[in-house]
């Protein structure tokens, strides 16, 4: 069963708890703005607000990690959270667009349509697979993440799809390495850099002797 925030591993240090509730609070940030978001459009608050938002959640995005990281309290279920909380704002991101901007983003309809259904094909490759989301994080994902984040900023500050096309295209490359990291891998895992990476954990998975379970991330 996946839930959003899980509890720390009862045996983590104090220090590590903390972080690890520092963390997880920074991911619910994103979780709690994508109402926020969905709000302040329909009562016709200004793009840059809209704008300040994104940013918000995009910082969110960025230390909660750095948070978990220094503190050594990094968990599997923490990073699907991660993840979860990432669709979340993302999906109301896309409600706003749509309802909002749709004149604009209406000639990249075409893309848009395969972003997501790249999301949906990611979430549903790994949930019939491994029962579990997947939560990779690889390269191409955190460009996506920069790429769509300038994009809508951009976009709600100064009403231009300049660099719309571009966080598409990284979006889409980002999805299909995504979903390629699923094929690949012979067991659930997260924080997998690359499907390159996830090639080598296959065949060092493949290669170990039979009845030997093949090394997991801590607490998967």
């Amino acid at each position: 069963m996946v839930t959003l925030v899980p509890r720390p591993p009862a045996e983590f240090t104090t220090h590590q708890r903390r972080g690890w509730y520092y963390s997880a609070t920074l991911t619910l940030v994103r979780v709690a703005l994508a109402p926020v978001l969905i709000a302040a459009n329909a009562h016709g608050s200004a793009g840059s607000l809209l704008a300040l938002v994104v940013v918000l959640a995009f910082v969110s995005d960025i230390f909660d990690g750095v948070v978990a990281r220094r503190v050594e309290a990094v968990t599997a279920e923490l990073r699907r959270a991660d993840s979860l909380a990432d669709t979340v704002f993302y999906l109301a991101v896309a409600w706003v667009m749509w309802r909002t901007y749709w004149d604009v983003l209406s000639k990249y309809r075409w893309a848009i349509i395969a972003v997501l259904v790249g999301e949906g094909l990611n979430y549903a490759a790994a949930m019939l697979k491994f029962r579990r989301v997947a939560s990779y994080h690889a390269r191409s994902a955190r460009w996506s993440g920069v790429a769509l984040a300038l994009a809508i900023v951009l976009l709600f500050a100064r009403h231009s799809a300049a660099i719309v096309p571009v966080a598409l295209i990284v979006s889409i490359v980002a999805q299909t390495e995504s979903i390629a990291i699923t094929l690949i891998l012979r067991e659930s895992r997260t924080d997998v850099r690359s499907a390159w990476v996830a090639w080598h954990h296959r065949r060092a998975s493949g290669s170990m002797s039979p009845g030997v379970p093949c090394e997991r991330p801590r607490h998967e």
